[in-house]
């Protein structure tokens, strides 16, 4: 996992947690498939990974999804807009963020604007963690859940575990544990 890129979805999950969210990253967008001409042979097909998920519910109790794209680098911004529009339609997500650390385009901006996507860059990022963590209370920078090296070990702790506890490590990477994969599209 690229450090640079680690960082930005450590402050993006910060971000979402500030705003009530539960979160994750690095889950993958799956589905369940047909295998040969046997109904009983089902596989999954990955389409795509999402860098930081936050899930929470509406005071109505709707699910809220909101999906961030998270790279250092900002080359190749009209592509990774499109790419999370598809996303944001397939996923059914409220709300998809283009982040990325260095000031974007204004072109890219208006882009982003007409395909209902939120562009986070530069000094705006910090300001709206700085405004999370004002009205939402901060469990401090040094808190485990956004210690890197924490979220690692954690990692590497559970892709070790015995294989008797799969069923818990399916559903930790997001995996319903009904048909294995998470979220399953129809």
């Amino acid at each position: 996992m690229d450090g640079r890129d680690f960082t930005v979805k450590l402050a993006v999950r910060r971000l979402f947690w500030y705003e009530g969210l539960s979160t994750q990253l690095n889950v993958k967008l799956a589905a369940v498939v047909q295998r040969g001409q046997s109904r009983t042979r089902a596989a999954t097909e990955e389409y795509t990974d999402l860098d930081v998920l936050g899930v929470g519910m509406t005071p109505g109790y709707q699910v809220l999804l909101k999906v961030a794209d998270c790279k250092s680098v900002g080359k190749r911004i009209a592509e990774r807009l499109f790419w999370l529009q598809g996303v944001k339609v397939l996923f059914q997500a409220n709300t998809c963020y283009l982040v990325r650390p260095s000031e974007v385009l204004a072109s890219s901006r208006q882009l982003a604007t007409r395909l209902d996507i939120v562009i986070v860059s530069g000094k705006g990022l910090t300001a709206l963690q700085e405004f999370s963590r004002e009205s939402g209370g901060d469990l401090g920078s040094q808190h485990p859940f956004f210690d890197g090296s924490v979220y690692l070990a954690f990692e590497k702790t559970l892709a070790s575990i015995d294989s008797s506890l799969d069923r818990v490590w399916r559903q930790r990477r997001g995996h319903c544990l009904c048909c294995g994969v998470w979220p399953r599209l129809a």
